[in-house]
């Protein structure tokens, strides 16, 4: 069965939107954004074109490098 769509969500004490791929937290910006939908779009695409695994995805684009360019990423916290 495939795996279900990593969820767009609020990380309400920073306000800013997250997603979680393969246990990593990207942030997108603030929550609720046209921009922060964007991103979460924009990965989620690469997530799927990837094979629905973030190495996979990694072989044509990092999804790490990808945010960097545009949001805030942050494991751990």
């Amino acid at each position: 069965m495939p795996a279900n769509k990593p969820s767009y969500r609020h990380h309400k004490p920073s306000d800013q939107a997250v997603v979680t791929i393969d246990g990593k937290d990207f942030y997108l910006g603030p929550y609720d954004t046209p921009e922060s939908r964007s991103k979460y779009d924009r990965l989620i695409a690469m997530w799927l074109a990837g094979g629905r695994c973030e190495r996979a995805a990694s072989s044509c684009h990092c999804l790490s490098e990808a945010v960097r360019t545009d949001a805030v990423h942050v494991t751990g916290k």
